[in-house]
């Protein structure tokens, strides 16, 4: 458990960069969803239970809140609790992706 946000850390923060927390979930499945100039190319399981389905209208919201301010190229993280609600996980970055051809 983290007792302090100077545990964390990412490659861009500095000192007084606000950190949000959120009470921990218990995921079923997450899954990774490629968004590129605010089209959604692809979602991908990421990991968990195969079975289990996000709803997609939560992504959709979640990507059209996020577009005014979004690079041109990211990932969007989503999960599924056990009583099948659908939650955005975290955004990531796409230069941290790594393409092999």
């Amino acid at each position: 458990m983290l007792k302090a946000y100077t545990q964390i850390w990412y490659g861009d923060l500095y000192q007084d960069t606000p950190v949000w927390f959120a009470e921990p979930l218990h995921l079923v499945a997450e899954w990774r969803c490629f968004v590129r100039y605010g089209q959604i190319l692809d979602v991908r399981p990421y990991k968990g239970n195969w079975r289990s389905h996000f709803t997609p209208t939560v992504l959709e919201q979640a990507l059209a809140a996020y577009l005014p301010s979004a690079l041109a190229a990211f990932a969007l993280e989503i999960g599924c609790t056990a009583d099948g609600k659908t939650v955005v996980v975290e955004g990531t970055k796409a230069m941290r992706w790594v393409l092999i051809a």
